[in-house]
């Protein structure tokens, strides 16, 4: 819920930026930021906010980026009041070496953390890809049965 009026504000102060600019302003730019900015302050004078995503947000306004998904601060703070679904986990809690089904059915095994990202081999291919360490996958329990 918190995540979706964050994402609401952030796009309606391109629109009034738009308003204001035309195709001078740049999508994410100073006057972007300014009127993201401005049009979060009443949020906060509401007090809708529980204690700890105000905290993390007013951190993120000094600096907001494209994504509230970038600021992964930002991200698990709002993800913690998100309806869980019970078969969806993220990558971060896959244990090494355990397998994973990304949305579109393909299974992979985690590994080491690479940075900010995740090495992730598919199993079918031996392929590797990087995952988001807050992508919402399905753990696998077990890939076969003899």
């Amino acid at each position: 819920a918190y995540a979706f009026l964050v994402t609401t504000v952030h796009e309606f102060a391109h629109l009034y930026t738009f308003n204001q600019h035309q195709h001078k302003a740049k999508p994410h730019g100073t006057e972007w930021k300014a009127n993201f900015k401005r049009m979060m302050q009443p949020f906060f004078k509401l007090d809708i906010f529980p204690a700890d995503i105000n905290k993390v947000i007013v951190n993120y306004l000094n600096n907001p980026a494209a994504s509230s998904c970038s600021d992964l601060t930002l991200f698990r703070a709002l993800k913690k009041y998100d309806v869980k679904e019970a078969s969806v986990v993220l990558v971060e809690k896959i244990p090494a070496n355990g397998l994973f089904k990304w949305k579109d059915g393909r299974i992979f095994r985690r590994e080491e953390r690479l940075r900010k990202r995740y090495r992730c081999v598919e199993v079918s291919t031996n392929r590797i890809y990087l995952f988001n360490p807050v992508a919402e996958v399905e753990l696998v329990k077990e890939l076969f049965k003899d």
